[in-house]
């Protein structure tokens, strides 16, 4: 692997005039993001780091993420330790780097099932961004503390995030949209309305197609497939998953566990335990080595053996 971040470092001196290290060179982290891969993503962090001083502001913001992608693996404590070394080296005009590091702390936590002690870290992270006017990290600090508390006070943090947007002349926070309409969505589903979770996953869908995300889009449909799968809906529901379904094998993307357990679910509610069969045990075969989902589905898990006939 030494040589692809070798080949890495090289294409960052080149985009920065190879000299990689002035302010004007900086390269947005966001477009080094691959959340389907932490560790490919962490690699191209410490590529970028290792053309800067690691003691800027830049170089703390790059360690930020860097314990991101560590939580991510469920690599909590290394990841804690990270942002230690980064809060220790913060001085009082790194505004945004505190912020970021809250942020990534109150993750970390939450991963490793902590979101009550996660959810004083966003709130502060929120008050904050308000008070420095930066509306992207209040968005996510409004984002996050939707994921950690309770369901009844979810929707009220994902509509002032959802506010800000609306809010706002800078067009780089409309990305936001479709994570918010999707945990809207799935806020209301939980509440028992899936009609209007519904109508909120089908912005989603809206919003990734207009903006391009095609793997957000597949996403967004899925959920529209499982909401109309609980209205009872279920032609529409079989129909729309087999067209995800097929469009990942046409485009030979990785294979999706959650559509092989939702195709399980509506073969099964169809009466036929054969195919559903086949689904449960596909999908048990990806989402076993997912570890997340490993570690926190045990149920859900089991019953995909079970339904899918997998001997182990």
């Amino acid at each position: 692997m030494q040589w692809a971040i070798s080949l890495f470092v090289l294409a960052i001196m080149l985009l920065s005039g190879c000299s990689g290290k002035k302010e004007q060179d900086k390269v947005d982290l966001r477009k080094l993001w691959d959340f389907r891969d932490p560790a490919g993503t962490e690699q191209r962090f410490r590529a970028l780091l290792a053309q800067h001083d690691e003691m800027t502001e830049y170089g703390l913001e790059i360690k930020t993420q860097i314990a991101r992608t560590m939580g991510l693996r469920g690599m909590f404590d290394e990841g804690h330790a990270l942002l230690d070394s980064v809060d220790v080296a913060l001085k009082d005009d790194m505004r945004a780097v505190r912020i970021r590091s809250l942020l990534e702390r109150g993750r970390l936590l939450n991963s490793a099932g902590s979101p009550d002690r996660a959810a004083s870290l966003f709130q502060e992270a929120w008050e904050r961004s308000r008070e420095a006017g930066y509306d992207n990290y209040a968005i996510d600090s409004a984002h996050m503390m939707a994921i950690v508390l309770p369901p009844d006070q979810q929707l009220e943090w994902n509509l002032k995030a959802l506010d800000l947007i609306e809010k706002s002349d800078d067009p780089a926070l409309q990305g936001w949209k479709g994570p918010l309409y999707n945990n809207i969505g799935w806020t209301y589903f939980d509440q028992g309305d899936a009609e209007t979770a519904l109508m909120y996953f089908l912005k989603d869908v809206n919003f990734r197609t207009e903006f391009g995300d095609e793997d957000g889009r597949r996403i967004s449909q899925w959920s529209v497939a499982r909401t109309y799968r609980e209205l009872g809906r279920k032609a529409e529901a079989l129909d729309l998953q087999q067209k995800i379904e097929k469009e990942i094998e046409d485009k030979k993307l990785p294979a999706d566990g959650f559509v092989f357990e939702e195709l399980g679910e509506l073969h099964l509610e169809n009466g036929d335990s054969e195919t559903a069969g086949r689904y449960f045990a596909s999908a048990y075969k990806v989402l076993k080595e997912d570890q997340w989902f490993r570690e926190n589905e045990k149920a859900r898990l089991e019953r995909m053996r079970k339904l899918g006939n997998v001997k182990e």
